[in-house]
């Protein structure tokens, strides 16, 4: 998919702008600005970003108040896009969240996406907005399963690798879900010493065996004792009555155990202050102020969580009662039971032999009950810890799948060292540096872990040692992606991701961006301000060719300031 021409409309229908996209090769927004004493006021009000967030917005993206503000809500994006080698007219209206315009017919956002066979998740990985956190995204500093099944994708690895990632990322997250439970469990039971827990299931074993022999040898005198003036009737009702007794009991005690583990959670969280107010005075404490963008940021995390935990304490709440109004009416049927068991009782007592071996049936049934509770728990432990060994297994078949894999993909990641040393030498050499730049990349599997994660991705450049060096190794990834994926034929870029980088560099970049985009026919659409790049013919000329749109204090996107 690729954005062809893009007009900006005015809420009075008037046309702000009209830009105009290089098919192929690269698209640059030029902020015709020098270096300013005051970068933020002078870098980041021309609408560059916002305009790239407004190419985003073509691409399928969610409506986002942090960078496109309410105040130009109304505004009307008019844009033709190329999909399969047919043009289509797109018309998105900015505030707009339930439809998007395909050649005059509407759709939802989720029907647009699936018209164009958007995937977000690959988009977000071309659509760079904001500095990267690690070498694959910009959204986390441990990408998730998705941002790396993503960027797998996009680099063209062996798809046989990505279903061995995917399945790792999901058995790993399996384990985790079965320790916590497992820890939950163990809370419950008073922190019983885990090591020993298999050696007190098997004495439980032993000790409820005997409890079952001494019940059943009790069972079998009070059956052989001749009881006069008491009918058979009586006896076999007073058995039944006591065996539903005791199962009301089993079925009451099993739910408070629930309700326990349930209120303790529940109690466990509301004691854990990460609120944003407790975060900001710790940094007043130590005398740091935190910029108030930050500190929105925390308040939408914890926004964020408070409703996560608000949803799951609600379904906690209402088990809790329901397992209590369970209660309820058994304890009631209990006392019923109880009566009858008076009543009949009254009868049996008078045979003392009789009563006394009820006594002694009435003690060992409580302590069975006892006994197999707790057994119950510590096996269902158990069983967890046996979950947690068949994963942990299915881990070894994957890993090892997972690093004979790499292996047989050598020859295809020895072209993308290739071509990334290429790369590097190309932005580090130049007539005053002929000197050879080493600058390595590598992806492999790492050793088993029940955590970490199993790709290694690494990129090594022994020629740079400045602050830019990071940003020049996620620019380096940009570019192998570029280059060998055929996911997508876009790329999108913010100025912010050459901050710090030797202006040099900055242009060696874009050159090459170009010549990579230009040969595999692909659209590169860069953002980029005057005073990053190094003023030779070759990128002057570059400028010129490849200018969409340029933009300084007296031609703003959107011929005002908004913010």
């Amino acid at each position: 998919m690729k954005i062809l021409n893009l007009r900006i409309i005015s809420p009075n229908n008037q046309e702000i702008q009209n830009i105009k996209f290089n098919k192929d090769g690269l698209s640059l927004i030029y902020g015709d600005i020098s270096m300013p004493d005051d970068k933020s006021k002078t870098s980041n009000s021309l609408g560059k970003s916002l305009l790239l967030k407004f190419i985003d917005y073509i691409l399928g993206a969610n409506n986002d108040n942090k960078i496109v503000p309410k105040v130009l809500n109304d505004y009307k994006l008019i844009a033709l896009v190329e999909f399969k080698n047919i043009e289509y007219e797109i018309i998105r209206i900015l505030g707009d969240t339930k439809r998007i315009l395909i050649n005059e017919e509407a759709y939802e956002l989720t029907e647009y996406k699936k018209f164009f066979k958007i995937d977000r998740t690959l988009f977000r990985n071309q659509i760079i907005l904001t500095t990267r956190k690690n070498l694959i995204n910009s959204y986390s500093i441990n990408p998730n399963k998705e941002e790396m099944i993503s960027f797998l994708k996009l680099i063209g690895i062996n798809p046989i690798i990505i279903e061995d990632t995917d399945k790792i990322y999901s058995i790993q997250d399996q384990i985790k879900n079965l320790k916590n439970s497992k820890k939950e469990f163990l809370v419950i039971l008073d922190e019983l010493e885990e090591k020993k827990i298999k050696e007190q299931v098997f004495y439980l074993e032993k000790e409820i065996k005997k409890l079952e022999a001494s019940l059943k040898e009790i069972d079998n005198k009070i059956k052989n004792i001749q009881i006069t003036d008491i009918k058979k009737d009586i006896i076999e009702e007073y058995t039944r009555k006591n065996t539903e007794f005791k199962k009301i009991e089993e079925q009451i005690f099993s739910n408070n155990i629930e309700i326990e583990r349930m209120e303790s959670f529940i109690k466990e969280y509301d004691n854990i202050d990460i609120s944003t107010s407790y975060i900001l005075k710790l940094y007043e404490k130590v005398k740091f102020e935190i910029p108030s963008l930050v500190k929105k940021e925390l308040t939408d995390v914890e926004k964020f969580h408070q409703n996560i935990y608000s949803d799951r304490k609600k379904v906690l709440k209402e088990q809790i009662k329901t397992l209590k109004n369970q209660n309820k009416s058994k304890k009631e049927k209990l006392e019923d039971i109880k009566e009858k068991l008076n009543q009949l009782g009254k009868v049996i007592s008078e045979n003392k032999i009789y009563k006394e071996n009820i006594e002694i049936f009435k003690n060992y049934s409580k302590k069975l009950e006892d006994k197999k509770y707790l057994q119950g728990s510590l096996s269902h432990i158990v069983k967890i810890d046996e979950k947690i060994t068949q994963k942990d297994n299915e881990l070894d078949i994957y890993f090892a799948n997972l690093r004979n894999n790499f292996i047989n993909e050598k020859t295809y990641i020895n072209q993308l060292q290739d071509s990334l040393y290429e790369f590097a030498n190309i932005l580090y050499r130049d007539e005053e540096n002929s000197k050879t730049v080493n600058a390595y990349f590598n992806m492999s599997s790492k050793k088993k872990h029940q955590i970490r994660r199993p790709i290694d991705l690494t990129i090594n450049i022994d020629y740079d040692r400045g602050e830019g060096v990071g940003q020049v190794k996620n620019n380096l990834i940009d570019i192998l992606v570029l280059k060998f994926n055929k996911e997508l034929n876009f790329f999108i870029q913010d100025s912010c991701c050459y901050s710090g980088i030797d202006i040099r560099q900055v242009s060696k970049t874009l050159i090459l961006l170009d010549k990579i985009a230009t040969k595999e026919k692909k659209q590169a659409i860069v953002s980029i301000n005057k005073f990053q790049l190094y003023e030779d013919e070759e990128i002057k000329k570059l400028v010129e060719e490849k200018e969409i749109i340029t933009l300084n204090e007296n031609n703003k996107l959107l011929k005002f300031d908004f913010k």
